[in-house]
């Protein structure tokens, strides 16, 4: 999938998580130098829509010891009705909601996420 920039959207969820885990003070760095790795799999990230429309996410988040062992994995998903309007459709929904409900799904994936952030800090299972 690919956004309005045409860039893919992999890319972006890849620099805005690693912005994302800075600001919650991880270390970002190559994963073959990375004492743990977050590794997200994008499974579902799709919407629908005429008048009104739903979004919905699933993505998959993994957390990697040095050796490529499985240290943590979690399942993130959700699924929003976006209200449309007359003129506009869902498009105008969309637009107005994809910035915020962008973010929650970031935020979903360590911030939000005991599993995962506890791993990411070194906290044994």
């Amino acid at each position: 999938m690919t956004t309005k920039d045409k860039q893919p959207l992999a890319a972006l969820l890849e620099r805005d998580l690693g912005k994302e885990l800075q600001a919650l003070g991880y270390g970002v760095v190559a994963r073959p130098g990375a004492q743990r790795a977050l590794d997200v799999v994008i499974v579902d990230w799709n919407f629908d829509g005429l008048m009104d429309g739903k979004f919905w996410y699933e993505l998959d988040a993994k957390v990697l010891g040095p050796d490529g062992a499985e240290l943590a994995a979690s399942k993130v998903k959700d699924m929003q009705y976006i209200e449309g309007s007359f003129w506009m459709g869902a498009k105008g929904g969309f637009e107005a909601k994809m910035p915020e409900l962008y973010a929650g799904a970031i935020r979903k994936l360590v911030r939000d996420n005991p599993t995962i952030s506890s791993a990411l800090a070194g906290a044994p299972k």
